[in-house]
């Protein structure tokens, strides 16, 4: 299913200074880099397709995320990377 093409878009998860996690209705991560890391680095958007259990585990991880100080919340992005990013096989 084509999303853009059906009229619903992904929604925002978090948005971290060097990415956006958005979340389609799916179960499709996207995580788009910003426009300042695909220049300097050439990084790509990528895609995960996740389960429901994974996309709550996720979304949990979101949550705690935006309610912690400046220190926990870079563990918990780095715990977010490490789990859901690269460790999946991408779609694209």
């Amino acid at each position: 299913m084509n999303e853009e093409k059906e009229g619903i878009s992904p929604r925002l998860l978090e948005d971290f200074a060097d990415y956006c996690l958005y979340l389609s209705s799916n179960n499709v991560i996207e995580q788009r880099f910003s426009m300042e890391h695909f220049v300097k680095s050439g990084l790509v958007d990528r895609s995960f397709l996740l389960d429901h259990l994974q996309i709550k585990q996720l979304e949990k991880l979101v949550k705690q995320h935006k309610n912690s100080d400046h220190a926990q919340a870079e563990l918990i992005k780095n715990e977010i990377e490490q789990r859901f990013l690269n460790n999946y096989a991408r779609l694209n």
